[in-house]
């Protein structure tokens, strides 16, 4: 709410990035409320709240390349209407999404699936990273860990961090997001993406990892 009359008093629109809505691992820490169920449909349209959301995270539908937009704004929705004439949805694809939404039993055992191994590879990595004395920023949701790999770095410059990335992917073949992909305003730190391939990769992915910052704190002491 506070971000919302933030933006009203600036006479601003603000759109609601929902997409990792039910990428929730540790639920039991945090519950995720969506923008919709905290202001009532007149008060998004007074207040200019838009909510965006796909299927490309929470049900790992990234080709499918279909987002949905809520708004209670005739003149948004118009815009859009005109828009989405030329680059709709085909009907195969709206079918078979409608078909997954509108079957309850089948949405709630796939969440309760994915959140139970979302869990699983996450305390997974954050185990071994604690093991290593890693620095991380803990999550309760998402399919990312944001990690600080700064002490493994000759220095706190960008350059230093893209020469730890070249070592992590052409010497151990770990592709990490560097953090100036990200803009993230200190070097050191490095995006793990846990959730795109089978447990078993990332399991290994993880070893290679932790292989890799004991060769290269090895190398520091010498």
């Amino acid at each position: 709410r506070a971000v919302t009359e933030w933006a009203v008093a600036r006479e601003m629109h603000l759109i609601v990035d929902e997409v990792y809505a039910n990428c929730q691992h540790h639920r039991d820490e945090a519950h995720f409320a969506s923008i919709a169920s905290i202001f009532s449909a007149e008060e998004m349209a007074e207040k200019r709240v838009h909510l965006v959301y796909g299927f490309s995270k929470d049900f790992g539908l990234s080709g499918f390349r279909v987002g949905c937009l809520y708004s209670e704004m005739p003149t948004v929705l118009r815009c859009l209407s005109t828009l989405g004439y030329f680059h709709s949805v085909s009907v195969e694809t709206q079918c078979l999404l409608a078909k997954i939404v509108t079957d309850d039993a089948w949405i709630d055992a796939y969440l309760d699936r994915n959140e139970a191994l979302l869990r699983e590879i996450y305390d997974e990595l954050t185990t071994s990273l604690d093991a290593q004395r890693v620095p991380f920023a803990p999550a309760v949701a998402g399919i990312f860990l944001w990690i600080d790999l700064s002490a493994y770095m000759r220095s706190d410059t960008i350059d230093d961090e893209i020469a730890l990335w070249r070592t992590l992917a052409f010497e151990y073949r770990l592709n990490l997001t560097p953090g100036v992909a990200c803009h993230s305003p200190s070097p050191g730190w490095f995006r793990f993406c846990f959730a795109a391939c089978p447990r078993a990769h990332v399991s290994a992915a993880i070893a290679r990892l932790r292989k890799a910052l004991d060769a290269i704190a090895s190398s520091q002491q010498q």
